[in-house]
């Protein structure tokens, strides 16, 4: 049995750590049209942040059940939808999750990725506090 101990890349924990500063920077935009005093109307939000996945364990073929390690990565999201209302809406959303694998039990070299591509409908319940 070999036993390989974890030493990191410091150029590459840098480029992670970065990484997961740019991306935990969440940019979210909202553009309501129409709406008035009501609160009603059409809106589009777009976000862009860090994904971070959870390890998980996965079924290959010829080799079987391996765990899979997952470095930080990428989610894009844009959403479209309409508030009934100052409280109520609802939303459909998709976007892009992006992970690269560091590693994969069994294996010693791993290279490559894991994407998700997301379709939610979801409901918007707002509730609006007077600042002080």
């Amino acid at each position: 049995m070999r036993v390989t101990r974890f030493a990191p890349n410091k150029g590459k924990l840098m480029k992670y750590c970065f990484l997961l500063l740019m991306l935990s920077l969440t940019a979210i935009t909202a553009a309501e049209q129409g709406g008035g005093s009501s609160g009603g109307g059409r809106y589009v939000r777009v976000g862009l942040g860090a994904a971070l996945t959870e390890n998980t364990e996965a079924n290959f073929l010829l080799v079987g059940e391996r765990r899979l390690d997952l470095d930080p990565g990428l989610h894009l999201s844009i959403a479209g939808g309409m508030m009934f209302g100052d409280f109520f809406g609802l939303e459909l959303e998709t976007g892009f999750i992006y992970n690269e694998i560091s590693s994969i039990s069994g294996f010693e070299n791993a290279d490559g990725y894991v994407a998700q591509l997301p379709f939610l409908a979801n409901a918007v319940v707002q509730l609006k506090i007077a600042p002080l």
